[in-house]
């Protein structure tokens, strides 16, 4: 089976006097069949003049901020090595005459 991958928005944190989006915390999944691997993090951003009100932004706004700050072919990446170590690593209990 192959490897799906899902990205999370968990958090968005704001200036409260203005609406600046501080910061987007994530959650990015790698899985395969009963294997899980997953990345949490966060991403800062530095207040600007020109920016999109807070009540204007959309989910596709903040994944494009997301994906322009992290690199999402090496996040990937990485969870695909985790999961491929947990498959090596995986047990199974039995029998060999059952």
């Amino acid at each position: 089976m192959e490897i799906t991958y899902t990205w999370h928005l968990v958090e968005l944190r704001r200036l409260a006097f203005n609406g600046f989006v501080v910061q987007i915390h994530y959650d990015a999944i790698a899985q395969r069949d009963d294997l899980k691997a997953n990345e949490i993090g966060v991403v800062q951003y530095e207040q600007k003049d020109n920016f999109i009100p807070f009540e204007k932004l959309t989910k596709n706004d903040i994944e494009q901020w997301l994906f322009a700050s992290v690199d999402k072919a090496a996040v990937e990446q990485k969870l695909t090595n985790e999961l491929m170590q947990k498959e090596q690593n995986k047990t199974v209990s039995g029998f060999p005459w059952n």
